[in-house]
């Protein structure tokens, strides 16, 4: 493990940019997220938070299982949001109000279920 208060500053940028979703999550298997910054990859599981360059040479992790309470970073915080981002839950979501709005408006026997 590297510098913490780079790798921590790297994160926190990443979190900033990922909430106003200017990050470009991409799936990764079942869990796990990715995402590339130039020659750089950032990598997401539940627990760890990693970074690569180009040829998938590990350059530093945190994994959050490692750490004291008061050390660690959020990293679930940051899975949520990607899984969000990939998923397109926001758009779901609000895709299934709207329908839910259109249905309160007809009668129970045009329920399209």
């Amino acid at each position: 493990m590297g510098d913490q208060t780079l790798l921590s500053s790297i994160f926190e940028k990443i979190v900033k940019l990922s909430k106003a979703r200017k990050v470009d999550w991409e799936p990764l298997g079942e869990s796990s997220f990715r995402v590339s910054f130039g020659d750089y990859w950032v990598r997401l599981t539940k627990h760890a938070f990693i970074v690569l360059d180009m040829e998938d040479n590990l350059l530093d992790e945190h994994d959050q299982r490692l750490f004291l309470p008061s050390e660690r970073l959020d990293v679930s915080e940051l899975h949520e949001l990607a899984r969000r981002h990939t998923l397109k839950v926001d758009e779901k979501l609000d895709q299934l109000n709207k329908l839910l709005d259109k249905v309160g408006g007809q009668e129970n026997d045009d329920l399209p279920f």
